[in-house]
């Protein structure tokens, strides 16, 4: 358990968190590897593309998945999505969110349009 301003990098992912709990898997005869962070407190994930914040998060190294909840807030540069829970799968890159039931279930966004530029073709 890691409690204070803590930091865990793997390459271009980032998590900030107040509170971390790291799990170990130890075979028999191999060295030990983490097999899931547990993150609570002020969380913040951050990626080349993204940064997302929430109110606890877990991090399964086997599944390569990151699942964050309580008000989460993913910021990208065109925008942000507001949402109850957030799964983000390492490998595909496919982020899901699911919308908080006080909000009859729905997940709020606003979005910057990129322009529209004409281009003239002679």
């Amino acid at each position: 358990i890691f409690v204070g301003n803590v930091v865990v990098s793997q390459k271009d992912l980032t998590l900030n968190s107040d509170r971390i709990t790291v799990f170990y898997q130890n075979p028999e005869g191999e060295k030990s590897s983490i097999t899931r962070i547990d993150a609570s407190g002020s969380v913040k994930l951050t990626t080349k593309t993204e940064t997302i914040n929430s109110t606890w998060g877990i991090y399964d190294f086997e599944e390569k998945m990151v699942t964050l909840g309580g008000n989460v807030i993913l910021k990208r540069s065109d925008g942000e999505i507001k949402g109850k829970r957030l799964t983000y799968n390492l490998d595909s890159g496919l982020i899901s969110i699911e919308g908080n039931p006080n909000n009859k279930g729905r997940v709020k966004g606003q979005f910057t349009l990129p322009d529209n530029k004409v281009e003239n073709k002679q």
